[in-house]
């Protein structure tokens, strides 16, 4: 697939196709060397595809061919995957700005009636803002926006043990593409036990994917390495 086409796999059902199978064998097997078990391998393969196409638009050529592209993503989903496997961790991948429109709020915070929490993260400014507010609308959270290139060193907390109340809840990951489609994500205040905190972190590249994860006990400080 050349480059000028893979911004069509978010919108034209036939090209996202020959996409998928051109390359669905190649990421399987990426995921596969690097997660043992194979049902959380599939799921993240498929987790893949659903980043590629939510991420496509903002897709740039000079930022390399498509299929660094997609691994690039896969690289993305899988360690966001294994940082809290079991538990409330996706990624939301869209088209926001690293630094944004200032006269735009950069995040929206809900807090409702049924006990969850939705966000929405418009450009990636004002982490302790938002940190802030989620905290005062009931979830303890920290938050990270990190270079181009970077990510957070693995290990800074430790993901919940899988089980019914391990936070898994009604926690889920949206996003949205668009110029100014936020990255959005529900947080169920009511399945978060005493000593969880939400983990938010960016991680900057081709389109901006947005980490969320569930920790148990402190959060270490984020140690930025190469992504």
């Amino acid at each position: 697939m050349s480059p000028d086409e893979l911004p069509r796999i978010a919108h034209d059902p036939a090209i996202f196709e020959s996409f998928y199978r051109e390359h669905v064998e190649a990421v399987q097997r990426f995921v596969a060397r690097r997660v043992d078990d194979p049902q959380l391998a599939a799921d993240l393969t498929a987790e893949v595809f659903l980043a590629a196409v939510a991420s496509a638009p903002a897709y740039r050529a000079d930022r390399g061919e498509p299929v660094a592209w997609l691994f690039g993503v896969a690289r993305n989903v899988v360690r966001l995957g294994l940082a809290g496997a079991g538990v409330a961790v996706a990624a939301a991948t869209a088209v926001l700005l690293s630094g944004g429109d200032p006269t735009t709020p950069a995040y929206a915070v809900e807090a409702r009636a049924d006990g969850t929490v939705t966000v929405e993260i418009h450009s990636l400014r004002d982490a302790d803002g938002l940190e802030r507010k989620l905290r005062a609308a009931g979830v303890p959270a920290v938050v990270d926006y990190l270079p181009e290139g970077k990510t957070c060193a693995a290990g800074r907390y430790r993901a919940p043990a899988p089980g019914p109340a391990s936070g898994r809840g009604r926690h889920t990951v949206g996003s949205g593409v668009s110029d100014a489609g936020p990255a959005t994500f529900t947080i169920d205040r009511e399945t978060l036990r005493r000593g969880q905190t939400l983990v938010v972190e960016s991680s900057v590249g081709t389109a901006t994917t947005v980490g969320v994860a569930i920790a148990e006990g402190p959060v270490g400080p984020c140690v930025p390495v190469d992504a």
